[in-house]
């Protein structure tokens, strides 16, 4: 078995083969010219001198090697090349860079505790409140069981696109793992809505008038309409703010992992969309839900505002750049609380989420790249979106008056 990883211009980057588990020939061989791995690597050897070797390889070896240098380019990135054969042929190839980490052991997730703390107090009063709400029959039940029905038919079809289906019984199984997976995001919205929802509807019922439409079938409302719009742009925001961040912290990727996966093909890219959709419902109704207890607490709607982007900004406490990832928090939050406050509350909220987390999350780029279909395909989702939502705003009307464009 062979596993190969290339980077998108094909050069090599890591290479993993196992050896036949019962050899007969047991002569010895010349050792492996790690010349022909480096040409294939689009690396210079000469600008590289041999190391002691740190990283393993899971399959057995008997030479090992290790080189430090740089790539041939104006910005000297410093690189490891580890490698390892066995009885003449190589078994393991790694480039290594100062982002690499070992994947076989523990590393720190680079979460401080403090906010894991609090999204589990967030979720735990959400599950009271909800089970109150739910004993006192007192809630939208109609728009929580819609809202969690939508969610369960996406997170279900996201689980089904990355199987390979066959005409075998076992397949029920599969059906059935699917479904078990799209129940914890189901659940979870259905609870953060039956939780909050009284609430924000007798203290801001502004926040709920289009989200409510739209559960009520009025797709075609302008109002509705507007309010996309306004998630649309706010989107684009998120996604200029997201990359901003990656910039000053110096882990900018024009190609994430996620945006390659998702490029291979068509199934990969709807799942990816899919994933996108219920993360922005799930987190959407998360935002709603605290600064809801933020403004029970507080009994001050800016001063709610105001500890909710506060509490965003925690989780740069322990970060190793603070106070660029403290700025970046504060952004974003500020951003959400205007969106739930002012640009038309739950609706363009889950919007934004979706526009910007997908426009940060596939790989935007030229479209003289491979992966240039994936490119406009997400481009064309979002231009269809905002198509309709002006279309929908405008309620029919003409955009230009009768005359405009005629001459004097």
């Amino acid at each position: 078995m062979i596993g190969l990883s290339l980077d998108p211009q094909g050069r090599l980057l890591q290479l993993d083969a196992v050896p036949p588990q019962v050899e007969d020939n047991l002569s010895l061989t010349a050792p492996f010219d790690w010349k022909v791995l480096f040409t294939a690597a689009g690396l210079d050897m000469t600008r590289f001198a041999s190391a002691e070797p740190q990283w393993v390889s899971l399959t057995p070896f008997d030479a090992r090697a290790s080189w430090t240098g740089s790539y041939a380019s104006a910005t000297e990135v410093p690189m490891r090349i580890e490698a390892a054969s066995w009885r003449g042929k190589p078994v393991f190839f790694r480039v290594i860079g100062p982002w690499s980490k070992p994947e076989r052991m523990a590393q720190s997730s680079g979460v401080p505790p403090g906010p894991l703390v609090v999204v589990m107090v967030v979720l735990a009063l959400g599950a009271f409140l909800a089970w109150r709400n739910f004993r006192a029959k007192r809630g939208d039940f109609r728009g929580a069981n819609r809202a969690a029905a939508f969610v369960f038919g996406g997170a279900w079809l996201s689980h089904l696109l990355t199987t390979h289906p066959v005409a075998a019984l076992s397949e029920a199984g599969v059906f059935l793992s699917g479904a078990l997976d799209a129940a914890i995001p189901t659940v979870t919205i259905w609870a953060l809505y039956l939780a909050f929802e009284p609430y924000v509807r007798r203290r801001w019922p502004q926040s709920m008038i289009t989200w409510s439409r739209v559960l009520s079938g009025g797709f075609r409302d302008p109002l509705v309409g507007g309010h996309l719009l306004f998630g649309v742009a706010l989107g684009i925001g998120l996604a200029l703010l997201n990359s901003g961040g990656r910039l000053a912290l110096g882990q900018y990727r024009p190609v994430t992992n996620a945006g390659l996966l998702s490029s291979l093909d068509a199934r990969g890219l709807a799942d990816s969309l899919l994933t996108e959709m219920v993360s922005a419902f799930l987190f959407g109704m998360l935002l709603t839900f605290v600064l809801m207890l933020l403004r029970v607490l507080l009994r001050g709607q800016w001063l709610a505002a105001a500890a909710f982007v506060l509490l965003g900004a925690s989780a740069a406490f322990g970060d190793v750049h603070p106070v660029i990832r403290a700025v970046g928090e504060i952004s974003f939050f500020t951003l959400f609380a205007a969106t739930l406050l002012r640009f038309g509350g739950l609706l363009p909220t889950i919007v934004c989420l979706f526009v910007g987390n997908t426009l940060g999350g596939f790989p935007i780029a030229d479209f003289s790249t491979w992966y240039a279909s994936t490119t406009v395909f997400v481009l064309v989702v979002i231009l269809a979106l905002t198509a309709y939502a002006f279309h929908t705003a405008v309620a029919g009307r003409p955009l230009f008056k009768a005359g405009l464009l005629e001459p004097d």
